[in-house]
């Protein structure tokens, strides 16, 4: 069955690994007789009829300037590309982008009619006419004024309470990033592989003793060890399986000195073989213990 919601997927994630810096791999499969599947060619033609119009935006492209974009973003020099798969009340928004647009347009529209931009601060918003808008996903060209487009500081902040929130979705992982689930911003598989820490650089204020919140999914036998330059400490992942739940952990953190810190989690044990099932984790959050 011909289903365009399922090419629409396929190409959002064709531009969300590209702007991630990675390579996308079609992965099909010839029958014994070397013809290839119908559905699997039916999804070739999607990609390709996409890329014929678009490929401006993934052929030679470079990963988005933001380290954690909200959607799939790449980047030539002087141009953002913003791929918008569900495309709502007619307008897209980006914040951290410090450059100033000079034009916008969509990548698809051959007479690249300028749209109308408000740009304020780090936020910009582009509204795109019902006419412009692309059955699969919209590329909108942002051409900037920079050959390099600035950025905002996306170093995670301490809290004015002093806490310091770790999601995963504003972390970096020291492998790859495939397991991690962009909707529900959680991880997916991992822990499996006992190399692949999770790295968050966090602009510390005010230092000191922490208490550690953890939100996970629950796997009996899994244990991780997060790290700071000062201290470390074992987490357990013990709780109710299947079923994001927040816990405090045993343990406690320190951080020493204010200032930039890299802080890490890596696995003890690989998740696969303390438990069965997909284990997912949402993050940490590090709570100031009062003097």
């Amino acid at each position: 069955m011909d289903r365009s919601d399922d090419y629409s997927d396929f190409i959002y994630s064709l531009c969300r690994i590209i702007g991630n810096g990675g390579v996308y791999l079609l992965n099909v499969a010839p029958r014994p007789d070397g013809t290839i599947p119908e559905s699997q060619v039916n999804s070739i033609n999607a990609i390709g009829d996409w890329l014929k119009v678009n490929g401006e935006a993934i052929y030679g492209a470079d990963p988005s300037p933001l380290k954690f974009p909200p959607y799939a973003i790449t980047s030539k020099p002087g141009k953002v590309y913003l791929h918008i798969q569900d495309l709502k009340d007619n307008q897209v928004e980006l914040h951290g982008l410090l450059s100033k647009v000079e034009k916008a347009y969509v990548l698809a529209d051959p007479s690249q009619n300028a749209l109308k931009i408000n740009q304020k601060d780090e936020t910009i918003s582009v509204t795109i006419p019902n006419k412009l808008k692309q059955a699969r996903v919209t590329v909108v060209v942002l051409e900037i004024a920079d050959e390099e487009a600035k950025v905002k500081d996306e170093n995670i902040q301490q809290e004015a309470d002093g806490s310091i929130a770790l999601p995963v979705s504003k972390c970096e992982f020291s492998i790859r990033r495939i397991s991690y689930d962009y909707d529900k911003q959680v991880t997916h598989r991992w822990g499996e592989n006992v190399k692949q820490g999770l790295i968050w650089t966090v602009n510390v204020k005010e230092p000191g003793t922490f208490k550690i919140i953890s939100e996970d999914s629950g796997n009996d036998g899994f244990t991780y060890t997060l790290s700071t330059s000062d201290d470390s400490v074992i987490l357990n992942s013990k709780g109710e399986i299947g079923t994001l739940t927040k816990k405090e952990q045993e343990g406690h953190i320190k951080i020493e000195k204010a200032g930039v810190h890299k802080l890490t989690v890596y696995p003890k044990v690989p998740a696969s073989k303390a438990t069965k099932g997909s284990y997912e984790f949402k993050g940490l959050e590090l709570i100031p213990i009062e003097k």
